[in-house]
């Protein structure tokens, strides 16, 4: 639980700038706002890494709404990590979007430059 805590409070209390992106468990959570003020939303895309070693957008959270809070915010990035892939699917709410795991190290790579010049 403490990766997921040590996770939620740095999403709640410290805006991001775009793309900015997070692992823990089997999860690649990314940055897909708009803007880094911390008076707005704060959206990420959660991508969940597959048996194949893909990764399939499963979620979109909101993580500084009005009714969410750290604690709120770590159960609930714990329990889509805990959640297996084939459940996304049974319940329709996997996304198309599968991203293989050499796109998603090309997409860390953009980034690191991306963010020192931002």
């Amino acid at each position: 639980m403490k990766a997921y805590y040590e996770l939620a409070d740095t999403l709640y209390n410290h805006t991001q700038i775009p793309y900015k992106y997070f692992e823990v468990g089997s999860l690649l959570l990314i940055n897909v706002s708009n803007s880094e003020d911390p008076n707005r939303v704060q959206e990420y895309a959660v991508h969940k890494r597959t048996a194949t070693g893909s990764f399939s957008k499963v979620e979109s959270i909101t993580v500084n709404g009005s009714s969410t809070t750290v604690l709120s915010l770590a159960k609930r990035i714990m329990s889509i990590d805990k959640k297996s892939i084939k459940k996304f699917s049974e319940n329709a709410r996997i996304f198309d979007e599968e991203t293989s795991l050499n796109e998603v190290e090309d997409f860390k790579v953009r980034f690191e430059k991306f963010e020192k010049l931002y």
